[in-house]
C-alpha cells in the first residue's frame, strides 16, 4: 500500500487533536489527595472529548476513503500528525495513579505508563529530527540514521502495548485511553517506512481482538464487565438500603424514599395509653384512654448532573406535620397540620409507646379537674401529645440533621457507581466506534487468516 496516500487519508481528519478540551488540571501537577468523584469526572472529559473528535464529516472514520487517493501528502500535513499526537499523549499521560486506584485499577498502572513513554520516546526522536530540519517520510533517502533509531523504539512500543494486551487488566476503562494513541503510531510507523503492509496488518488484527475483549462482558476487568459491575453496585446498595430500612435503620429510611423520589415522606403511628392520678377517688390512678400521633416527615433532595450521571444530593427536611387524637378520636389542634391529617396510614409505621402515668404535680399545677375527663382533656392534652412526640424513638430519628447527612452518605455511594456506569459506558462507546474505524483501516492491508497467540 503508498505509505503517502494512506498518511494523506489520517492527516486529513482531526481524529487526533481531541484532548485540547479535556478537564486536565483537576489530574495534573503533584500528587494530591482528590476525592474519586472529582478525579472520574476529569476522566470522563478526557475519554469524552477523544471521542467526539473521531465522530462526524471531520472525524478519523469519514477520512477513510481518502486513503486511496492520489493527492501528494504535504510537509505540513506531517507536521500536523506530529503535533496532534503530542496532544494526545500528553493529555493521556496526565491519568495519575489515584485514577487508576479510584477505579480498581491500580494493577494496570505501571504497563499504561510503559506504553505511554514508549510513545513519549517516539515522540522524541521525531522532535530531534524536527530540530535538524529531517524529513521522515520514507521516500526521503537521507534521513540518517533517524530509522534504525525509530525502529528501536518502536520495538520498545510494540513490546510495552503487548504486555498490556496480554495483561488481565489491560483491557480495562483506563487502558482503553491509550487505544487511539497505539493506532496512530502504528500508522506513523506504516508511513515512515518502519512497519511493512504485513506488520501492520498482524498490529491491527492484534489490536482488533484487545478492542473485541474491551467490549466484552464476559471478559474480566473489561470495559464492558466495569459498567455490568457499577451498575450491579449501585443495585446492591439500594437493596442494602431498603432491607436495614425494614429494620428502622433512619439514614437508610431517609435515603430508601429519597432514592426513588422527592419529595419523599415518612410516616409513624404511634398509640400510647394514658393514665392520671385520680385524688379524690381513693387517691387512684385513673385511665384516661388510649391516644393516637401520626406524624410525617417529608424530605426533598436534588438532581444534579456530574459528567451524564445523575447524582442525587442535597438532601434535607422540608417540612414536619403532625396530628394527634384524644382517645373519643376527636383531633387536638394544637400543632396540626393537614398533611398528617391526610395521609394514608396504611404507608406509616405503627409502633406503640409505654403507658404514659402523668405526675400528679402536673394536674395541681393546672388545676385539673381529674374528676371530669372532658375538663381533663383540655388541659392534659398539651402534656401527653408533647410526650407522644418527644418519647417516639423514629420521630427523633428522622428530625435529627446527622441522620439527614448520614442519608446523603447513602446516596453518595450511588452516585459514585452512577458515575462509574457513566464513565465505563463513555469508555465503551469509544472503544466500539474506535473498533468499527480499526476495521476499516484493516481493509486496506493483507488479510490475516488467524492469530491463535493472540490473548483471548
Amino acid at each position: 500500500m503508498n505509505r503517502r496516500r494512506f498518511l494523506q487519508g489520517l492527516s486529513g481528519t482531526t481524529a487526533y487533536p481531541f484532548l485540547l478540551q479535556a478537564p486536565l488540571a483537576l489530574l495534573s501537577g503533584p500528587a494530591r489527595a482528590v476525592e474519586p468523584i472529582t478525579i472520574i469526572v476529569a476522566a470522563i472529559g478526557i475519554i469524552k472529548a477523544i471521542a467526539d473528535a473521531n465522530r462526524g464529516d471531520g472525524g478519523l472514520g469519514a477520512s477513510i476513503s481518502a486513503i486511496n487517493g492520489k493527492v501528494e501528502l504535504a510537509i505540513h500535513q506531517l507536521a500536523v500528525i506530529q503535533k496532534t499526537l503530542e496532544f494526545m499523549i500528553t493529555q493521556v499521560a496526565q491519568l495519575r495513579e489515584d485514577l487508576f486506584n479510584a477505579l480498581g485499577e491500580q494493577y494496570a498502572y505501571q504497563l499504561h505508563n510503559e506504553v505511554v513513554a514508549s510513545i513519549g520516546k517516539i515522540e522524541d526522536i521525531r522532535r530531534e529530527a524536527k530540530l535538524k530540519a529531517v524529513d521522515l517520510a520514507a521516500d526521503n533517502p537521507a534521513r540518517g540514521d533517524f530509522p534504525a533509531r525509530l525502529l528501536a523504539a518502536y520495538e520498545i512500543f510494540d513490546l510495552a502495548r503487548r504486555k498490556l494486551w496480554a495483561y488481565p487488566q489491560g483491557v480495562s476503562t483506563l487502558c482503553s485511553t491509550t487505544c487511539s494513541s497505539m493506532a496512530a503510531i502504528d500508522s506513523i510507523a506504516f508511513a515512515y517506512g518502519i512497519a511493512s503492509d504485513a506488520r501492520m496488518a498482524i498490529n491491527l488484527r492484534r489490536h482488533l481482538s484487545w478492542l473485541d475483549r474491551m467490549a466484552d462482558p464476559d471478559t474480566p476487568y473489561s470495559v464492558a464487565t466495569a459498567l455490568v459491575e457499577a451498575r450491579a453496585n449501585e443495585a446492591s446498595i439500594v437493596e442494602r438500603t431498603k432491607k436495614d430500612a425494614q429494620k428502622l435503620d433512619a439514614p437508610s429510611m431517609i435515603a430508601d424514599k429519597l432514592y426513588t423520589a422527592s419529595p419523599a415522606e415518612l410516616c409513624v403511628v404511634s398509640h400510647m395509653d394514658v393514665q392520671y392520678f385520680n385524688e379524690i377517688h381513693y387517691q387512684s390512678w385513673d385511665r384516661a384512654g388510649q391516644t393516637t400521633s401520626v406524624l410525617v416527615a417529608t424530605f426533598l433532595r436534588d438532581v444534579t448532573d456530574r459528567a451524564g450521571a445523575k447524582f442525587l444530593t442535597n438532601s434535607r427536611v422540608q417540612e414536619y406535620s403532625v396530628a394527634h387524637y384524644k382517645p373519643d378520636g376527636s383531633l387536638f389542634d394544637m400543632k396540626s397540620k393537614p398533611r398528617a391529617q391526610q395521609i394514608d396510614r396504611a404507608q406509616c409505621v405503627v409502633r406503640d409507646l409505654p403507658e404514659y402515668a402523668i405526675d400528679p404535680v402536673h394536674t395541681k399545677r393546672n388545676n385539673t379537674d381529674t374528676t371530669n375527663p372532658a375538663t381533663a382533656w383540655k388541659t392534659i392534652s398539651p402534656l401527653v401529645f408533647d410526650k407522644a412526640r418527644n418519647s417516639n424513638p423514629l420521630w427523633r430519628s428522622w428530625t435529627d440533621p446527622p441522620n439527614w447527612k448520614a442519608a446523603q452518605l447513602i446516596l453518595d455511594g450511588i452516585n459514585l457507581e452512577r458515575l462509574k456506569q457513566e464513565h465505563a459506558k463513555t469508555c465503551l462507546l469509544h472503544v466500539t466506534e474506535h473498533r468499527e474505524f480499526v476495521r476499516k483501516i484493516s481493509k486496506q492491508f493483507p488479510e490475516v487468516d488467524d492469530l491463535k497467540e493472540v490473548p483471548k
